[in-house]
């Protein structure tokens, strides 16, 4: 996360997309084996293979102008168009458990995470993501800093009873 005075920048793909970069990292092994056998479909295989596992996707907010982006970045390329800030009522954060299941013939798999999440919310409770946190401290503190700068409420809701921080 980067966070400073003018640029708020946070990434998500810890949390949601580890299959991409499984299948990058794949890629680069097959396309790094077919160049050694000298296969110039390899360098394609490489290449693609690299790009997927370093692809990443988050939110990007300029503080000052009062802007947000959702990005997706390749290397260190950031792409997505920025658009203007709506009227924030307020900033929360709760728990969020994602449950993800696989089924492949009789073979049933489960996978379940919980994670804390921080939203802005706006309009009629609309929200936009600003981050995906596995440890509360870092997502009250990341949530604080971000409320304290855009000069609005911080809602936990990550107890049972909700509690107005800022």
């Amino acid at each position: 996360m980067t966070h400073s005075g003018e640029l708020y920048r946070k990434q998500f793909s810890e949390v949601n997309m580890p299959q991409y970069r499984f299948i990058g990292v794949l890629l680069t092994l097959a396309g790094g084996f077919m160049l050694w056998k000298l296969n110039p479909i390899g360098l394609i295989l490489f290449i693609a293979g690299i790009a997927l596992a370093l692809f990443r996707e988050g939110i990007e907010i300029r503080i000052k102008e009062r802007q947000f982006r959702s990005y997706t970045s390749i290397f260190t390329i950031f792409m997505g168009k920025w658009k203007p800030l709506p009227e924030i009522e307020y900033i929360t954060i709760f728990n969020e458990r994602v449950n993800q299941e696989a089924w492949m013939l009789s073979i049933h798999g489960n996978t379940l995470d919980e994670h804390i999440k921080v939203v802005i919310v706006h309009g009629n409770h609309q929200q936009i993501p600003v981050g995906i946190f596995k440890d509360k401290e870092m997502a009250v503190e990341a949530a604080t800093k971000l409320a304290t700068q855009l000069g609005t409420k911080l809602l936990d809701y990550t107890t049972k009873d909700p509690v107005w921080v800022l």
